[in-house]
């Protein structure tokens, strides 16, 4: 469970990544911007220690597990005694699966928005003319 929950987180991350690089790219970019190897090492790190905070504390706190239903080592061949506390799963499963996708898909759609915006400021700028003759150092 932890390589899923970081393997989601790191896809997470990848998504406000790109976004930031396409929204803001004179300010993210690699040396002085955000993005250092070093603040990489440490988001790559935080993602590792969520997942694992999320996938292995709970279980070794006992807090998985509904200890009333279960029955480990039973002679009941059809059950296998191993009941997830409710709590346990939906807590689980939202920080580990449903948290990250709605910000992926808030980010994604974000970044679409800024993509179209981007889009129709080039065609404007397209369709007022060949604008290569003012740029050229020439024509100063």
């Amino acid at each position: 469970m932890s390589c899923c929950t970081a393997s989601i987180l790191h896809l997470c991350v990848i998504a406000v990544e790109r976004y930031l690089a396409i929204a803001h790219p004179l300010s993210h970019g690699s040396g002085s911007g955000r993005m250092s190897r070093r603040r990489a090492l440490l988001v790559i790190a935080g993602v590792w220690t969520c997942s694992a905070a999320i996938s292995f504390a709970p279980i070794y706190a006992g807090w998985f597990a509904d200890l009333t239903s279960m029955r480990l080592y039973s002679n009941t061949a059809a059950d296998c005694g191993l009941h997830v506390n409710r709590v346990y799963a939906v807590v689980s499963s939202m920080t580990s699966f449903y948290l990250p996708l709605v910000v992926m898909v808030t980010v994604i759609f974000h970044l679409l928005l800024v993509v179209m915006v981007t889009v129709v400021m080039v065609t404007v700028v397209g369709r007022r003319g060949d604008h290569r003759s003012t740029c050229h150092p020439s024509s100063w």
